[in-house]
């Protein structure tokens, strides 16, 4: 492995995470407002499909 392939899997790594927080974040969002607001099905099924490949890719590079 090369410091580009490093540098390249140091990028993936933090990408991979910083929308993990986010995708995170907006589930506890919808879980907190569900009861006044509902929730849009779709769209927190979108949401929980990309944190398991988040998590996938995350898992693969630890």
């Amino acid at each position: 492995m090369t410091s580009c392939d490093t540098m390249a899997d140091m990028q993936t790594i933090m990408k991979a995470q910083a929308e993990l927080s986010y995708v995170n974040e907006r589930l506890q969002q919808i879980h907190q407002n569900r009861p006044e607001q509902g929730y849009d099905k779709h769209e927190y099924e979108v949401l929980m499909q990309r944190k398991a490949q988040l998590l996938a890719i995350l898992n693969r590079r630890e």
